[in-house]
């Protein structure tokens, strides 16, 4: 007998655990899949507590506060986007016109366009999160890049966190992580 479905099977103990993941990846990307939708779906999401000041990452998702700990802490990560595995640094994190950026040094992987040779601007990568899969982190692994002048990077208009934050302001940002 062959079990076709028991490399997904679930606990029924971490069912709940599971959807709510699932929920939260699908969450910045819920606008463009509602009219796909049959008659008879059921549409799922986290209902926000009213009057509850959160931190961006909450408002946006594990995978925004796994990137957020990895600029904080400079911890490098790989992740799949637009059908490429990229290996980069985060170095910005933010919103761009509301919606979540990463700016990264991107080392290692595909692309679209191929790499420069280490060091080179050519791998500036701007990344939207919400396109962002199976995003890991990679401690202990970090590519410092000389910091650019202010104003240019255009890819977030927003910062939340920065990786050339002076020491002091890391171990701040640290604590309210």
């Amino acid at each position: 007998m062959i079990v076709r479905w028991a490399p997904y099977r679930v606990a029924l103990s971490d069912l709940g655990k599971r959807l709510l993941e699932i929920v939260d990846e699908m969450g910045l990307t819920a606008s463009g899949i509602l009219p796909q939708l049959a008659v008879d779906s059921v549409w799922l999401g986290r209902a926000a507590h009213r009057g509850a000041k959160s931190l961006p990452a909450a408002r946006y998702g594990r995978k925004y506060d796994l990137i957020r700990k990895a600029v904080i802490e400079r911890n490098s990560l790989s992740a799949w986007y637009k059908g490429h595995l990229r290996v980069f640094s985060p170095f910005l994190l933010g919103t761009k016109a509301g919606d979540p950026h990463v700016l990264g040094y991107q080392f290692d992987g595909t692309s679209e366009v191929p790499l420069g040779p280490e060091g080179s601007a050519e791998n500036w990568r701007c990344l939207r999160v919400a396109g962002l899969t199976k995003v890991r982190g990679l401690p202990g692994i970090w590519h410092a890049m000389p910091k650019a002048g202010k104003g240019h990077q255009s890819c977030i208009d927003h910062v939340d966190v920065s990786a050339h934050g002076t020491s002091a302001d890391r171990r701040q940002l640290r604590r309210a992580a």
